[in-house]
């Protein structure tokens, strides 16, 4: 059964599969030892971390929304769009 959504949360997060430092896993702990209960991964233009969020959260209890932060443009200009 997944943790239930609950706060505190952050819904911003990026493992070293993007331009974080620590492995999706390793976010998720840190997470918890920092208090969060909920977090979304959510790496540049990848999904790569998600399956081992999704393992250290049922481990650790802590609610997980996979998302992205999506390299995109508006009028020429680089945009970021968290889904």
């Amino acid at each position: 059964m997944s943790p239930q959504i609950a706060g505190p949360a952050d819904l911003h997060m990026h493992s070293e599969c993007s331009d974080g430092t620590e492995s999706p896993a390793e976010v998720v702990r840190q997470a918890g030892i920092a208090g969060l209960r909920t977090i979304a991964l959510t790496d540049h233009d990848t999904v790569a971390g998600w399956g081992d969020a999704a393992r250290a959260s049922r481990e650790s209890g802590i609610a997980l929304l996979p998302g992205a932060e999506v390299s995109s443009k508006h009028r020429g200009s680089s945009v970021h769009v968290l889904a």
